[in-house]
């Protein structure tokens, strides 16, 4: 977790009407009626072995639907709608990654599948079930809505996979926190994604902040990836406070890198909720911001966190491993 306890503020009306519009173009069913058409379904299939696995191409995106249509199994966990999976071979680690889309309105509860993963040996055998080990909330638009990015290692002897949807999981998974503080996320037992198969390694960044009251705030962020703009703090929380006067609405933005030498644009600035704050403390001479490039080469697995000092004696940027605390980077120092 942050040292800075973090929230995902959402703009009630704005929020709303989004997720509202959303809800009305996806048709989608409430978690309640989902498992009620569950149950009903029967079970065809009683092994692992009498599945049809389907192959997949290593690094090549998949969709996959998992609805009334889909065939149910019986696990350990309950009854799931599924799909079989013959894994790629590589020499190298594999990972599933998948991006999960939310479904639903507040009313009817906002929900996403988020899979659960069985894998199995050449002869079909259960080794092990997982699910990912944290989840990057990814920001949509009218067109594409929000989701859920996720990724689990695939164990060295796995020959196929079975894809399900999991019934529970811990809210701290989520980064930096769970989609929709007012208006809980449910576990969908039915929902669409996109998955591959893939061998890069990557790291995890969180950007970071620290309350200044609710109109101001301090942010510490990665806003490039080798040249390259990317999702961060500023950006999302911007768009989650137009409209609310000078109210700010946080967003923590966290992101996979991959784990190899990178050069990272890091940035500690002020933000307000509304442009003219923001100028006023200019003026004032109370809104600091400081910017560098950094060259950092993360460790496959690993967790950082973007840290920072704003203050009028001097302002300076780093990142830091989440777990240790250990500075990792060179510090950007106002000069």
């Amino acid at each position: 977790m942050l040292k800075n306890k973090t929230r995902i503020f959402s703009n009630p009306l704005g929020l709303l009407a989004a997720v509202f519009m959303m809800g009305l173009v996806t048709g989608c069913a409430t978690v309640s009626e989902q498992k009620n058409i569950l149950q009903v379904k029967d079970v065809k299939v009683t092994a692992f072995t009498e599945m049809q696995f389907a192959p997949v191409v290593l690094e090549q995106v998949q969709a996959l639907k998992l609805d009334g249509d889909s065939p149910t199994f019986l696990f350990s966990e309950g009854k799931s709608y599924y799909a079989a999976v013959s894994l790629p071979v590589a020499s190298q680690t594999r990972f599933l990654s998948y991006q999960s889309n939310i479904s639903g309105v507040p009313l009817n509860l906002v929900n996403a599948l988020i899979p659960r993963f069985a894998f199995l040996d050449q002869t079909k055998q259960l080794i092990g079930t997982a699910v990912a080990t944290q989840h990057h909330r990814k920001n949509g638009d009218f067109f594409q809505g929000t989701s859920f990015l996720g990724r689990v290692q695939v164990p060295l002897s796995a020959a196929y996979v079975v894809i399900y949807a999991s019934e529970k999981i811990e809210e701290s998974l989520f980064v930096p926190a769970n989609y929709g503080k007012k208006w809980p996320l449910a576990l969908a037992p039915s929902g669409s994604l996109n998955y591959s198969v893939t061998t890069q390694a990557v790291a995890t960044i969180a950007d970071s902040w620290f309350s200044e009251g609710s109109k101001k705030a301090q942010l510490f962020m990665v806003t490039e990836v080798d040249g390259q703009s990317i999702q961060n703090s500023d950006t999302e929380s911007s768009s989650l406070s137009k409209g609310a006067g000078a109210r700010l609405y946080i967003a923590i933005t966290a992101r996979d890198v991959p784990a190899k030498p990178l050069k990272l644009k890091l940035v500690a600035t002020h933000i307000t909720g509304a442009p003219i704050h923001g100028l006023f403390s200019q003026a004032a001479g109370t809104f600091y911001s400081v910017n560098g490039v950094v060259d950092f080469t993360p460790t496959a697995g690993g967790k950082y966190v973007v840290k920072g000092v704003l203050k009028k004696e001097g302002s300076s940027v780093w990142i830091e491993d989440k777990v240790t605390g250990q500075v990792v980077t060179e510090k950007i120092v106002e000069r």
